[in-house]
């Protein structure tokens, strides 16, 4: 991915700073000016985007985490929470906000 952006973008300072023009760049400094307010715009779309799509598709992790955070206010001891093996789903919630994704996952296919 480097490699294509140095090759697509390694010619562009030779056009818009020609050492002919040095100091004033009459050409130079606005593509300067429009390629930052381009990559800044793009940038604020991928966060706004990313936001977004997480919104939409929340993945298994935060679901079970919300889960457990239900479960574990509803009289579970801190002892108890020390003793739980992390890597499945302990609660009959958390299964359930499993299979729930899982199923909403497969309908969308």
């Amino acid at each position: 991915m480097m490699t294509f952006g140095f090759c697509s973008q390694i010619w562009v300072p030779l056009f818009t700073f020609p050492t002919v023009q040095a100091p004033r760049f009459p050409h130079g400094y606005p593509a300067v000016v429009v390629f930052e307010v381009a990559m800044w715009s793009i940038l604020m779309f991928g966060v706004w985007y990313m936001a977004r799509w997480k919104l939409r598709n929340p993945d298994v992790e935060s679901i079970t985490a919300t889960a457990t955070d239900q479960s574990s206010s509803q009289g579970e001891s801190l002892d108890e929470k020390d003793e739980k093996d992390e890597s499945a789903p302990s609660t009959p919630v958390e299964t359930q906000a499993v299979l729930a994704l899982v199923s909403t996952r497969e309908i969308r296919r």
